[in-house]
C-alpha cells in the first residue's frame, strides 16, 4: 500500500515537472516567434524608408534639373 502511494506521488511530481517544462518551451517558442516577427517588421520598415529616401532624392534631382534649364 505504501509502495503504491510512492508510485502515485512520483507520477504526480513527474507530471508536474513535465507541465512546467512544456509551459517553458511554449514561452520560449512564443518569444522566438515574436522576435522573428519584429525583425521582419524592422527590415520591411528599413526597406520602405530606403525607398522613400531614394524617391525624395530622385524628385529633388529632377527639380534641380528642371530649374537649371
Amino acid at each position: 500500500m505504501n509502495n503504491n502511494k510512492n508510485i502515485i506521488s512520483q507520477e504526480k511530481s513527474f507530471l508536474k515537472l513535465q507541465n512546467n517544462f512544456s509551459n517553458d518551451f511554449q514561452g520560449i517558442y512564443t518569444a522566438i516567434k515574436e522576435k522573428s516577427s519584429l525583425i521582419i517588421h524592422f527590415i520591411v520598415s528599413l526597406v520602405i524608408i530606403g525607398i522613400e529616401l531614394i524617391n525624395t532624392m530622385v524628385e529633388n534631382f529632377v527639380d534641380l534639373l528642371s530649374f537649371d534649364i
